[in-house]
């Protein structure tokens, strides 16, 4: 802008006051890549979704990925997925699914299906 658009403003409008505007509302979207976000989570382990950061749940750190020392060797890394999480939280409820197909994420109910259960945590 200084460099470029107001030395050519000032040469074509002598005189004349600039009011420059400038629309940043697509970046105001943007998330970091590690944050806690459902709706980027697959219900089961592994797969592909992102590695998000820990969080704090209840006073204890919540780990989003399997840890090192975990018995199958094979998760060993990977993103824990949904369903984890909420059993971890006990939020899990048997037969729950992943997603109920309502793209709002402000419902009555938000316990239809394990993103909208996430989604609507503090911490999400």
């Amino acid at each position: 802008i200084k460099t470029r658009a107001i030395p050519i403003f000032e040469k074509t409008h002598p005189g004349m006051i600039a009011v420059f505007a400038f629309d940043n509302s697509s970046s105001h979207a943007k998330l970091a890549n590690d944050t806690l976000n459902a709706m980027n989570m697959n219900l089961n382990p592994g797969g592909k979704q992102p590695i998000m950061r820990d969080t704090i749940f209840n006073g204890q750190v919540q780990t989003m990925v399997f840890p090192s020392d975990y018995f199958d060797e094979t998760l060993h890394g990977k993103p824990k997925g949904m369903k984890i999480v909420l059993q971890e939280r006990g939020l899990w409820s048997l037969g729950l699914k992943a997603f109920c197909g309502k793209n709002n994420i402000i419902l009555e109910n938000p316990s239809c299906c394990a993103r909208h259960i996430l989604a609507a945590q503090e911490d999400f």
